[in-house]
């Protein structure tokens, strides 16, 4: 098993929790942040920090579309899943 990659905190820049999210990513685009089983080929498939940043990011970018801005309330109806 690979070694654990600990992050550099507390990092000044660091104000929030989306802050914290682009930091750890930066630093650890390529490693997998997710792991969950498919069950139809029996395999574990990996989802690795670049991919769920590029998602975040699209995201942001469609809440800003439908006028969302800093402050708002967003709430989130969802099963429990990783996307």
């Amino acid at each position: 098993m690979a070694e654990a990659f600990v992050p550099k905190y507390p990092n000044d820049e660091v104000r929030s929790l989306g802050g914290l999210f682009r930091q750890t990513s930066e630093e650890l685009l390529d490693h997998p942040l997710f792991r969950q089983k498919d069950l139809a080929k029996g395999e574990w498939v990996s989802t690795n920090w670049r991919d769920v940043r590029k998602a975040v990011d699209e995201l942001a970018a469609a809440l800003t579309a439908m006028g969302i801005g800093r402050g708002d309330r967003v709430a989130i109806l969802s099963n429990s899943r990783q996307e």
